[in-house]
């Protein structure tokens, strides 16, 4: 019994000594001390890059539903041409018609197109405008370029996009048009065909600093205060705070000057910073337990 105590006791010896614990001790710092600088140095950029990725992924979406609402507009220009050369043929009769076979797909992504001659104005989309036709156009009519515009319907109630289009001209001026009021849900891509990401909201205003369309219930004023210092030919990203939330801003310009003749729309995308920061979030935590493990290993 006593060999075997004297053999546990030479055993642990050679812990108790200075020299020994010194050993010990740089043994551990000196495996310790380059995992803890290149795991700092790792969460560091790691982090700075899953961030930097983050809002440059809210970035690519805002600017791909900007394109997406300039290729709508496109669609909706080429569809009212179509309508304003259908009205033009010697053969086309009765307007609304010739219209019969484009009016689900009009309907769809027109609230009203209106044929305005000599002081009257029919709504093609309305079966009414089948009985009660408007007066015929003259042989020389033609279609002219589409233009867009806004118009304001109140303070509450969101501005109407509309479209025209020139068909006719008399000696005294301007005597036949199209007039169309665009559907919202199709332009701004909501509603059933809805292009948003989850909890995102849109917010587009344009060079006169009047809102087109605010899905989010954020202070649009304040909101607006911080859009207006961002230049409209840049693309930019900011955090705005309300509420004790903090929210990630990105911004696009729409450019439609030269296809519409109307000055830029600001496209902006809003979603809450902790949403964007998810990845980092996630990052962390296993991370964390990563070095946890690597310690335990090396202890």
């Amino acid at each position: 019994m006593m060999n075997l105590q004297e053999g546990k006791t030479t055993k642990w010896r050679f812990t108790r000594g200075r020299f020994s614990r010194r050993l010990t001790l740089m043994f551990i710092g000196c495996a310790l001390i380059p995992i803890v600088v290149l795991a700092a140095i790792a969460y560091t950029s790691v982090s700075r890059e899953l961030m930097a990725q983050s809002h440059r992924n809210i970035g690519r979406a805002a600017k791909s539903h900007a394109i997406g609402i300039f290729d709508r507009l496109l669609s909706l220009q080429n569809q009212l041409n179509l309508v304003a050369l259908t009205l033009t043929q010697p053969e086309s009769g009765n307007a609304a018609a010739a219209l019969a076979p484009l009016r689900d797909t009009l309907k769809a992504h027109f609230v009203a197109i209106e044929l305005h001659r000599a002081g009257s104005g029919v709504d093609l989309l309305k079966e009414a405008a089948l009985v009660t036709a408007p007066p015929a156009l003259s042989k020389e009519a033609s279609p002219g370029a589409v233009t867009l515009s806004i118009r304001k319907r109140g303070e509450l109630a969101p501005p109407q996009v509309m479209m025209r289009t020139d068909l006719e001209k008399d000696a005294g001026g301007l005597s036949a048009f199209l007039e169309a009021e665009v559907q919202p849900a199709f332009l701004w891509g909501l509603g059933h065909a809805n292009t948003l990401p989850p909890q995102t909201d849109l917010v587009v205003i344009d060079d006169n600093q009047e809102t087109l369309i605010n899905t989010s219930s954020l202070d649009i004023l304040s909101l607006k205060a911080q859009l207006r210092d961002i230049d409209h030919n840049r693309n930019k990203g900011f955090r705005y705070r309300e509420a004790a939330v903090d929210y990630h801003v990105s911004t696009w310009p729409l450019f439609l000057t030269p296809s519409f003749g109307l000055g830029t729309w600001r496209v902006s995308y809003i979603r809450d910073e902790a949403l964007v920061l998810t990845p980092i979030h996630a990052f962390k935590r296993s991370f964390l337990l990563i070095l946890m493990l690597t310690f335990w290993v090396v202890l």
